[in-house]
């Protein structure tokens, strides 16, 4: 969590824009492991609460820094489930 810091603290020294911080660990999301995206044409919404607010937030933003660790050389599977 450092490194967001780190990271929140440079991008707010600049003019112009908004940032805030996400932590994926205040959106306990389940794994992935629908046939079908939810978000693809003529599907349901979200059903899980912690889905539905994660993609609000996601939809209310122009631009995303992900910091994660790396994980047998890419992203954790949490990073791919969101």
């Amino acid at each position: 969590m450092e490194a967001a810091q780190w990271i929140l603290q440079h991008l707010r020294k600049r003019e112009g824009i908004e940032v805030r911080l996400l932590d994926l660990r205040d959106f306990p999301m389940p794994f992935f492991d629908d046939p079908v995206p939810p978000s693809s044409p003529g599907r349901a919404p979200y059903e899980n609460e912690a889905v539905r607010r994660w993609t609000a937030e996601i939809a209310a933003s122009d631009g995303f820094v992900f910091v994660t660790p790396e994980y047998n050389y890419g992203p954790p599977g949490s990073v791919f489930s969101s």
